[in-house]
């Protein structure tokens, strides 16, 4: 099947399910996008020799996008991850396999999967796929390594890629932030390299949820973060039963922080303090 037979056949069957989907209501996410700056097609092709099929799909592209992001929002996160995966097969036909404008759809299938997991270990429920979210911020990373983009751009998807390592607890975070760092000092300098690392961040927190018949909690959390981006608390303060400060305690010890890097390697910051507030209930 040619190219252009191949953007026909997926423009009449995304659009049934860009049609299908409702508009979604404003909510909060669960999880922050990858800081990675995403290239959202306008809807109106560059190439004034465009096929109406090649127009046509790159509207369903952008469609596709805002899909996904309102099914995310709306904590439809199957829906969500199947809108961007979709945006990614339609942007292959439109733009080639190793375009950076496919980092949108990519970036949203991380966006999606991450937040479904998070919200799933709260809320309890069925999960999504990590390892989906690994595989596609690896391509942005190999994506941004090929196009020639902006190498400040690749670093910052090269410090996402390590922050979804983190996520995974998979071992090739620490280099990654390395590598990240080394650009960054190369292409300006050491302390702008640390200027990116100046403070822990957080990558994996999942809290206790908010139990009902209460009155405002507020929770205050002492604990350093490790070389290794693992916290260890100290205290936790507050108004709180010792009950869910102990489960913060643990929330926070099983969470994982992308830690502060001084001259390309990773160390220890003590005496970091977070406050959380648990609404009152009835």
């Amino acid at each position: 099947m040619n190219t252009r037979a191949r953007l026909a056949a997926l423009i009449a069957g995304l659009a049934i399910v860009v049609a299908a989907v409702p508009q979604a209501a404003s909510a909060q996410g669960a999880y922050q996008r990858p800081s990675t700056p995403q290239r959202v097609p306008s809807g109106t092709s560059t190439n004034q020799k465009a096929s109406g099929d090649e127009k046509k799909a790159e509207a369903v592209f952008t469609q596709l996008l805002s899909t996904g992001q309102d099914d995310v929002t709306n904590h439809q996160f199957a829906d969500g991850v199947q809108a961007y995966e979709q945006a990614v097969k339609v942007g292959e036909s439109l733009y080639g396999a190793h375009d950076a404008r496919l980092v949108p759809a990519l970036s949203g299938i991380v966006y999606a999967q991450m937040s479904w997991d998070t919200y799933a270990s709260m809320a309890g429920g069925k999960k999504g796929d990590v390892g989906d979210a690994v595989k596609a911020q690896e391509r942005v990373v190999k994506i941004y390594d090929d196009d020639g983009v902006d190498a400040k751009t690749r670093v910052g998807s090269m410090i996402d890629l390590g922050d979804v390592y983190s996520y995974t607890d998979n071992e090739r975070a620490l280099d990654t932030y390395r590598n990240a760092w080394q650009l960054q000092s190369t292409l300006d300098s050491a302390d702008s390299a640390d200027a990116l690392f100046a403070k822990p961040g957080v990558v994996r927190l999942q809290l206790p949820p908010n139990p009902s018949g209460h009155e405002e909690w507020v929770a205050t959390v002492h604990y350093d973060v490790g070389a290794d981006g693992k916290a260890t608390v100290s205290a936790v303060d507050g108004n709180q039963p010792e009950s869910l400060a102990s489960a913060i305690r643990t929330s926070y010890e099983n969470g994982r922080f992308r830690p502060r890097f001084v001259g390309g390697e990773p160390v220890a910051t003590t005496g970091l303090n977070s406050s959380h507030k648990y609404i009152a209930t009835k």
